[in-house]
C-alpha cells in the first residue's frame, strides 16, 4: 500500500484548484493529523470532501504522541507541518508538506 502525510497547505491547494483526486493515482491512503484536518476544515468549504474521504478510508486521520521531536519542530514549524513529519515518521511514509 502506497501511503503518504499530507499537510494542509497541499491539501487546500489540490482542493481549491479541483485538483484533489490527483493525490490518489499513486497513493491509496493519505494521512492526516488532527491538526492538520481542522486547518483545511476550518472554514468550512472543503469539509464536506475531506469528510467523504475520511468515510471511505482514503484519508486517515491520525493523532501524533507529543514527544521531543516535536519540541524541536514546532520551534521552526506551525503545527500542521510537525504533526505532519512526525507523522510521515511514525508510519514510515512519505511526506508532503509546503
Amino acid at each position: 500500500m502506497n501511503i503518504i502525510v499530507a499537510d494542509s497547505s497541499t491539501l487546500i491547494a489540490l482542493l481549491d484548484t479541483d485538483n484533489f483526486g490527483v493525490i490518489f493515482k499513486p497513493f491509496d491512503q493519505v494521512i492526516i493529523s488532527d491538526v492538520v484536518y481542522q486547518e483545511v476544515i476550518y472554514t468550512g468549504e472543503h469539509q464536506a470532501i475531506i469528510n467523504r474521504h475520511i468515510e471511505q478510508s482514503q484519508i486517515d486521520k491520525q493523532v501524533i504522541e507529543y514527544n521531543e521531536l516535536y519540541e524541536m519542530l514546532i520551534k521552526r514549524l506551525d503545527r500542521g507541518e510537525a504533526e505532519s513529519i512526525i507523522l510521515a515518521k511514525k508510519n514510515r511514509a512519505f511526506s508532503v508538506n509546503r
